[in-house]
């Protein structure tokens, strides 16, 4: 989305790409540094060239950390061993000198890219410090520094340096034009021209300021616009710490209401957070801040609202649905927005990095990181009694902060008693007594508990919450069991059970949640000792539970039992267009008696032709039948193919085809020798072109592969990959 308005860069980016790959430089790692004030694009110019094959090919190791306002050494250098290793492992047990000791280990010798955005902090000995830990890298490796402030160029001893300054005219005009004016109506009427030059000229050329303001005119008559026009935007501060603010919160005036709460409740995430399209529209629900209107539902109404703000450019760094141009699914905004977030929030939204115990009692959403210390559970969580919002995020936090006080911190939260939206994201040790206490909170209609590794049962006073909307449970591995009289909770409308991979079944009264039409993961049958049966988990109540579903993980019991006739009258076929992830996982491989069944179940779970991911797990089937087999016409629009542990599996769906596909990965498949039966003929001479869009195959474990086709290729026939950027065969 927003490459379509990058406008007026391609020196600064062809300057910075020289900068980087400039070879007379002698340290082996020096610091390169882009300095503006806030508005003018670094991060975006920076994210340009940090995604330019030509970087890419010449660093083979490439990092990103966004410093922000919180600079702190040791959290700096766990950050960077996180991107660094991928992994976001536990370092807060770890000193200084061990933090640094297994940095160096994984950048001895490695020509890295590390970029360090938006750097505040003006300290000479810690910038210094920095530096120091990042010795040992590869000969060429470079430190990429965006700041608003020319001094931090100066501490951190930058060989290379590079102002960005502001649009000139005509690019700023380019930019206002293709942000203002839908596509029908270019170009620019000569009046509208004129009033556009007057605006764009009180942006001073600041390009974020452009985007925001033109984004309020687009669709406007221009009455609209002569009003805009008037109004003082002059008030624009030409420094590196104030920026664009003034004229942001101008335009913020011009929200409506609904839309202003919206929007000042983002400042609850901390800056460079990615907030999930989702998650944030179940928040705005859980605060009573959507009011649907001619019958849409709340989730519709969330969305409208959510890509108004978009649209305004309150949103940025926009990670699209697989296979589309415009279905966002996650965001974040900016840190100049950020900060009016903040201002038009005033002491009600606290991020605990800005804590102050004077404001305990007026807070009313809150979100807990690390440098929240120790003292605020026992000192001021019993003055947060107006409290709304209380989130809780493990990547935010230090894994030694709740071990000693998650009992108190629970305690507390169960006298919240205006709580509405609960998230506890946390794999810390959160058992079924301390849940417990959740059942006191009436008001919640949020609770989140997801990635919990230690909630095997989940407690029966949960279903007390009568006006819970949203329960997430996302990927609890351990959990065995849901609440037995969870349909009680009649007003939830969505439950996220995905990666609950060992769930015994699904309860058995869910019928009675007619609400509920965004699941995210299904048992088919199963049994436990605790119910009689798991009569809720037939097939035909698939289809209701998950109508509104995006994401769907559909789990086999063992011991199920499907025939051809049953697959037809009680079978699966999704007919909602909002379905676009699916996932079979069988839990056993029961031998070879249960091919013909896992073949006739899988036959009745159909899903629709809008599906962009497609994963299967663990069948033991030896075929594939009709719509799995014929991909091309049944599910044309796949992006993602993903076979797992499927042993007996024989043949392949003919994949090649698939114009969409960009990822396909086949891992143990014993019973595969060709992945594609016939091949589709071509004239002599011609090279036959096949997966035209793949970029990412990982073939592992195929032990008796032979080749991809069954038959040869004809005389003076080729065939290659055009996209294939990732290639990994396995044994």
């Amino acid at each position: 989305m927003e490459n379509d308005v990058i406008i007026g860069r391609d020196d600064d980016k062809r300057n910075l790409i020289n900068m980087l790959l400039d070879t007379t430089v002698e340290e082996n790692v020096s610091i390169v540094t882009v300095f503006g004030i806030g508005g003018l694009g670094k991060t975006t110019l920076v994210q340009l060239v940090y995604n330019d094959g030509r970087i890419r090919e010449e660093f083979p190791l490439k990092m990103w950390v966004c410093v922000s306002d919180d600079f702190n050494v040791k959290l700096l250098a766990a950050q960077i061993l996180a991107v660094a290793t991928n992994q976001a492992g536990p370092t807060d047990g770890l000193t200084m000198d061990q933090l640094q000791k297994k940095l160096r280990q994984v950048l001895e010798r490695n020509k890295f890219l590390l970029v360090l955005d938006d750097v505040w902090n003006e300290n000479y000995e810690e910038l210094h410090n920095i530096k120091t830990l990042l010795a040992g890298g590869g000969i060429g490796s470079r430190v990429l520094v965006t700041s608003r402030s020319k001094k931090v160029t100066d501490v951190v001893g930058s060989c290379k340096t590079q102002e960005l300054k502001g649009l000139s005219d005509d690019e700023s005009l380019a930019l206002f034009q293709k942000t203002a004016l839908k596509p029908k109506d270019y170009p620019m009427k000569p009046q509208l021209a004129i009033i556009g030059k007057e605006i764009v000229r009180k942006c001073a050329n600041v390009p974020l300021a452009i985007r925001v303001v033109s984004s309020l005119l687009r669709g406007q008559g221009e009455s609209k616009w002569e009003n805009l026009k008037d109004t003082d935007l002059t008030n624009l501060i030409q420094d590196e710490f104030n920026g664009i603010v003034p004229v942001l919160k101008i335009i913020y005036n011009y929200l409506p209401f609904h839309l202003k709460q919206c929007f000042s409740y983002c400042d609850v995430f901390p800056k460079d957070y990615k907030i999930v399209k989702m998650d944030l529209i179940h928040l705005w629900m859980a605060q009573g801040f959507i009011m649907p209107s001619n019958g849409e539902s709340f989730e519709d109404a969330g969305k409208d609202y959510f890509k108004q703000l978009l649209q305004r450019c309150f949103f940025q760094d926009v990670d699209l649905a697989e296979g589309t141009l415009d279905e966002a699914i996650s965001c974040k905004m900016h840190d100049l927005v950020h900060d009016l977030a903040k201002d038009v929030a005033g002491t009600e939204i606290l991020s605990c990095n800005y804590w102050r115990q004077n404001n305990a009692e007026k807070t009313h959403h809150v979100f807990l990181d690390r440098s929240t210390s120790k003292g605020l559970f026992s000192d001021n969580l019993i003055e947060m009694k107006r409290t709304r919002t209380f989130l809780i995020d493990e990547g935010y936090l230090p894994c030694t902060l709740f071990v000693l006080d998650v009992v108190d911190l629970f305690e507390k939260i169960s006298k919240m008693k205006c709580l509405r939206a609960l998230s506890y994201n946390a794999n810390y040790l959160v058992t079924r007594t301390l849940l417990s206490a959740i059942g006191k909170l009436l008001h919640l209609r949020y609770l989140e508990l997801s990635h919990n590794q230690y909630l095997l049962v989940f407690p029966s006073s949960i279903t007390n919450i009568y006006n819970l909307q949203t329960l997430k449970l996302y990927w609890c591995q351990k959990l065995e069991r849901l609440p037995m009289k969870l349909g009680k909770l009649v007003n939830l409308r969505h439950l996220d059970i995905y990666g609950c991979s060992i769930l015994i079944c699904m309860a058995p009264d869910m019928n009675r949640m007619t609400y509920l039409h965004n699941l995210t993961g299904f048992v088919v049958g199963g049994t436990s000792n605790v119910w009689c049966s798991g009569s809720t988990g037939e097939l035909v109540n698939l289809e209701i539970f998950s109508m509104h579903s995006e994401i769907l993980e559909i789990s086999v019991q063992e011991g199920v039992r499907y025939n051809a006739v049953e697959a037809r009258e009680q079978g699966f076929q999704s007919k909602s267009q909002r379905l676009r992830e699916i996932k079979y996982y069988w839990r056993d491989d029961n031998g070879s008696d249960e091919s013909d069944n896992a073949e006739a179940l899988l036959q009745s779970l159909q899903p629709n032709s809008y599906l962009r991911r497609l994963e299967l797990w663990n069948y033991s089937g030896v075929r594939l039948l009709i719509w799995m087999m014929n991909l091309k016409s049944c599910l044309p629009n796949l992006v993602v193919i993903q076979i797992r542990g499927c042993r007996r599996l024989e043949h392949l769906p003919w994949m090649s085809q698939l114009h969409h596909l960009k990822i396909l990965i086949l891992n143990d498949l014993h019973g595969v020798e060709y992945k594609e039966g016939n091949i589709i003929s071509g004239d002599e001479d011609e090279e036959l072109v096949f997966f035209p869009s793949l970029e990412n195959l990982k073939l592992w474990h195929v032990p008796n592969l032979k080749g991809w086709w069954k038959l040869e290729l004809g005389k003076g026939e080729t065939s290659r990959v055009e996209m294939l950027s990732y290639l990994r065969i396995q044994d």
